[in-house]
C-alpha cells in the first residue's frame, strides 16, 4: 500500500511538472519570407499563446548561425526591443494571461543590400522548467532588389532538373534568374518552353526567380 501511494505521488509530480512546462504554444513555428533587398527591414509577427491562467516567465535564445553576413536580426517581445542581437544571445520576457491584445514575437531582418538565403532560429522555453523547448524558425529568401517590381508570388508547375528547366506555356518570353544560396547570380535568360544546358548539378540551395507580366515568381529548390 505504501509503495502504491509513493508511485501515485511520483506520477502526480511528473504530470504536474509536464503541465507547467508546456505553458505556451504557437500555431505556426516555421515561416518563410520572400523579399528583395529593397524591402528592408523584413519583419514577421508570430503570435504566442499562454496555456495557463497566470503570467509566465519565458526566455528566448537565438541561433543565428544560418544567416547571411551583413544581415542584422532584431527581436521584439512587445515589451522589450532588441535592435541587434548576436548568435546565442538570450533574454527573459513575460507571457501575459489573459493578454489585453494578442501577444506576438516580432523578428526583423535589416538586409543591408545583402541578398541570399538563410534562417534565424529562436528557442523559446521556461527557464524554471527547461525540459520543454519550442523552436521557431524564420527563413529568409532575399533576392537582389528591383524597385519597379514588388509583387512576389509562388512559382508552381515548373520542373527543375540537373541540366534543364521545363516552364511549359505559363511564362513564354518572360525572364528568369537562378541565384545561389549566397545570393550570387548563377544563370539568367529568356523563358522558352524548355531551357537546356543549365549546370545546376552542384549540391546546395538555389532560388529561381521568374519575371513575367509585371509580377515576380520565386521558388527555392535544393540540389
Amino acid at each position: 500500500m505504501r509503495l502504491l501511494i509513493l508511485s501515485i505521488v511520483i506520477l502526480s509530480t511528473i504530470i504536474s511538472k509536464n503541465i507547467r512546462a508546456q505553458a505556451f504554444h504557437f500555431n505556426d513555428t516555421l515561416t518563410t519570407l520572400v523579399k528583395s533587398t529593397d524591402q528592408s527591414p523584413a519583419h514577421w509577427y508570430l503570435e504566442i499563446f499562454n496555456d495557463t491562467d497566470s503570467d509566465t516567465l519565458l526566455r528566448w535564445k537565438a541561433d543565428l548561425s544560418g544567416i547571411m553576413p551583413g544581415w542584422i536580426i532584431s527581436f521584439d517581445d512587445q515589451n522589450n526591443y532588441y535592435p541587434s542581437i548576436m548568435h546565442n544571445d538570450s533574454a527573459n520576457f513575460t507571457l501575459y494571461a489573459p493578454p489585453l491584445y494578442p501577444q506576438k514575437l516580432i523578428i526583423g531582418n535589416t538586409l543591408n543590400l545583402v541578398a541570399g538565403i538563410g534562417s534565424a532560429k529562436f528557442c523559446i522555453y521556461n527557464p524554471n522548467e527547461p525540459a520543454f523547448k519550442q523552436w521557431i524558425i524564420y527563413e529568409f529568401i532575399i533576392t537582389p532588389g528591383a524597385l519597379s517590381v514588388n509583387v512576389v508570388s509562388p512559382l508552381e508547375n515548373v520542373i527543375i532538373m540537373e541540366d534543364q528547366i521545363d516552364f511549359g506555356d505559363d511564362f513564354m518570353n518572360g525572364n528568369f534568374e537562378i541565384y545561389s544560396i549566397q545570393g550570387s547570380l548563377h544563370y539568367s535568360g529568356t523563358i522558352d518552353h524548355s531551357i537546356q544546358n543549365i549546370d545546376i548539378t552542384a549540391s546546395g540551395t538555389y532560388l529561381i526567380r521568374v519575371y513575367f507580366d509585371g509580377r515576380v515568381y520565386s521558388r527555392k529548390f535544393i540540389r
